[in-house]
């Protein structure tokens, strides 16, 4: 069983929904192709077949999805998904600091500032 059917079992707790939530990716990811693919028009069946194999290797290595923690399923399928997780989450921690930081001095240099300003 893949990783991504253990997850939503695991959501779910219901077998039946497996299937459903199966289904629904593989709509999603056609919808998401026929919105790429069929805007153009393709002189041989070649094209065609090397605009999907681009598609396909966008939609599995670079395009994120929300369903999977905003990971792609190249993450998820190479054990990458965890540790991805915890350095945006490390990140994340690091940048709301930077950004109090910030804050704090900005508030501090106004006070300052308006000690000074006479009117």
């Amino acid at each position: 069983m893949s990783y991504f059917s253990q997850f939503f079992e695991c959501i779910s707790g219901k077998k039946y929904c497996l299937v459903y939530c199966i289904e629904t990716a593989i709509e999603r990811f056609h919808r998401s192709a026929k919105e790429k693919i069929c805007l153009q028009t393709y002189e041989c069946p070649d094209e065609l077949s090397h605009e999907i194999d681009r598609f396909v290797k966008f939609y599995n290595s670079v395009r994120y999805h929300e369903a999977i923690g905003n990971v792609t399923p190249d993450d998820v399928y190479f054990g990458r998904r965890e540790s991805i997780l915890e350095k945006r989450q490390k990140l994340k921690i690091i940048i709301l600091y930077k950004r109090e930081y910030y804050n704090k001095n900005i508030i501090n240099n106004l006070e300052l500032n308006q000690k000074y300003v006479s009117y």
